[in-house]
C-alpha cells in the first residue's frame, strides 16, 4: 500500500521510471538485433548508388542514408516483407491529424511489437541485411519517441520513414 502511495504521490517518479523502462527497452531491442545478427558487416562493398528522395527527406529533416541496389530497390524476405506491410497498414489506417495522445501511444507500442516481431524473424544476409539496417538506424528512435510522446510530429515522422522504406525495399 505505501508504495502506491508513493507512487500516486509522486507522478514524476512514475513518469521517470516508464521513461527509464523505454529506454532499457529500446536499447535491448537495439542489442538484440545487433547481436542476433551476429553476420553484421558495417561496411558492405556493393556498387550502390543513391535514390533522389532528399525533397521528400528534407521536410521532415532526416535523410536515410540507404541507397538503392543499383538501379533497383532492395529485396526483403518474405517474413520481413509481411512484417513490414502490417507496420504500414497500422499507420496508413489512421487520420493521424485526427488522432489523440493515447492512440498515438498505442499506435507505437503496436508499431513497438512488430519491429520486435520483425528482429526475432531476421533471417536476412548480405547487402539487403546491411541496408535493412540501415533504415532501423532511423526508423527505432523515431518510433521510440512516438511510444513516449504519443504526439503527431512523432506520428507523421514514423509514417514518414515507413513511407521511405517502400522506396528502398521490396
Amino acid at each position: 500500500m505505501y508504495i502506491l502511495t508513493k507512487t500516486i504521490n509522486n507522478p514524476f517518479n512514475f513518469l521517470q521510471r516508464i521513461l527509464k523502462a523505454s529506454l532499457r527497452y529500446l536499447v535491448l531491442s537495439a542489442c538484440l538485433f545487433l547481436g542476433a545478427c551476429s553476420h553484421f558487416e558495417h561496411h558492405h562493398h556493393s556498387e550502390a548508388t543513391t535514390s533522389d528522395h532528399s525533397a521528400s527527406n528534407a521536410v521532415l529533416g532526416e535523410s536515410l542514408s540507404i541507397k538503392l541496389n543499383g538501379d533497383n530497390k532492395w529485396l526483403m524476405d518474405t517474413h520481413t516483407r509481411s512484417v513490414a506491410s502490417e507496420m504500414m497498414n497500422r499507420v496508413s489506417s489512421l487520420d493521424i491529424e485526427q488522432q489523440n495522445q493515447e492512440t498515438l501511444i498505442h499506435l507505437g507500442g503496436q508499431l513497438s511489437q512488430d519491429l520486435d516481431t520483425l528482429i526475432r524473424g531476421c533471417t536476412m544476409t548480405g547487402d539487403e541485411h546491411n541496408a535493412l539496417h540501415e533504415f532501423l538506424i532511423s526508423f527505432m528512435p523515431a518510433l521510440e519517441k512516438l511510444k513516449t510522446s504519443g504526439n503527431v510530429d512523432s506520428a507523421k515522422h514514423v509514417e514518414h520513414l515507413l513511407t521511405e522504406y517502400q522506396q528502398y525495399f521490396e
